[in-house]
C-alpha cells in the first residue's frame, strides 16, 4: 500500500464567482489515473476521504467543495447542477494532466 499522506493537498481552481476549493490526494506515479469525485448536495470534498484512503497512491483523486458548500461556501451565485457542472469542467481543465474518470455522489452523479 501506498506511503502517500491521508491529508490532501489544498488547492484552488478560478471559476466565475470566485475560487473553486479543491482537495487533492495526488498518485505515487504521475501517469496513475486521475478520478475527479464529486459530493452530494449536502456534502462537500471531505466525503470522499474514505475512497481516497482505499485508493490511496493508485490514483490521483479530485475532490472539490461545490460552490456554496464548505472551502466553496463564498463562491458567488447562481447556482444549481448546470453552474457545478461547469465548475467540475473549469477544474478538470485546470488540473486534470489529461483524461480523467468522473464520478458522483447523489447530486454529484447528477453533476457528472
Amino acid at each position: 500500500m501506498s506511503q502517500s499522506p491521508l491529508k490532501p493537498e489544498e488547492l484552488t481552481v478560478p471559476v466565475p464567482g470566485g475560487d473553486l476549493a479543491v482537495l487533492r490526494w495526488p498518485a505515487d506515479d504521475p501517469q496513475a489515473p486521475t478520478i475527479v469525485a464529486v459530493h452530494g448536495i449536502t456534502a462537500n470534498g471531505l466525503a470522499w476521504y474514505e475512497v481516497a484512503r482505499r485508493l490511496a497512491g493508485r490514483v490521483t483523486l479530485l475532490a472539490p467543495d461545490l460552490r456554496g458548500r464548505g472551502a466553496s461556501r463564498s463562491v458567488a451565485g447562481p447556482y444549481g447542477l448546470a453552474r457545478h457542472a461547469d465548475d467540475v469542467a473549469a477544474l478538470i481543465g485546470a488540473l486534470g494532466p489529461g483524461p480523467v474518470t468522473v464520478v458522483g455522489h447523489s447530486m454529484g452523479a447528477w453533476v457528472t
